[in-house]
């Protein structure tokens, strides 16, 4: 998969902001940029993307928490 690096970036910041204050989502957010951006792999389907990270777990992100 590949990213529209200025949709990444403003997505990023607007993450960044709306967590502003909450450290736990922070490094959250940090932790997927660097997986999105290095040894994750996400694989595109129709109801929302799978990413596997470096240590094998599989996650189904569905835009629900």
């Amino acid at each position: 998969m590949t990213f529209n690096q200025t949709t990444f970036e403003a997505v990023v910041n607007e993450a960044k902001t709306k967590a502003a204050g909450n450290q736990r989502w922070l490094n959250a957010i940090n932790k997927a940029v660097e997986g999105l951006l290095g040894a994750w792999i996400v694989t595109e389907l129709v109801d929302g993307p799978m990413v596997t990270t470096e240590t094998g777990e599989t996650y189904h992100a569905n835009g629900h928490c």
